[in-house]
């Protein structure tokens, strides 16, 4: 950001100029984010749980659905969050 904001200045643009570009850019990026959230999320669950490493070694299928098995229960209780944090306030 800092890269590109310099090499506006130098091009010419005012600061004032270079600032409401990068805000308006940062906007437009925000709604990508939950994306790039449950991106992440979803590998993380897949590492905690032996996925990766079970298909990559060519693993037996009890082992690959139990990976599978462990991969679904986090998922299957991101959904009931929110009422959990609700219940507690």
């Amino acid at each position: 950001m800092i890269l590109f904001s310099l090499t506006a200045l130098r091009k010419g643009y005012n600061l004032k100029a270079v600032i409401r570009m990068n805000v308006e850019g940062m906007k437009k990026s925000l709604s990508h984010m939950p994306i790039f959230a449950l991106i992440g999320i979803i590998t993380a669950i897949w590492r905690a749980s032996c996925t990766i490493p079970l298909a990559t070694l060519s693993a037996s299928p009890v082992s690959i659905l139990y990976a599978v098995y462990l991969y679904l229960v986090p998922i299957i209780n991101i959904g009931r969050l929110p009422k959990m944090i609700i219940k507690k306030k």
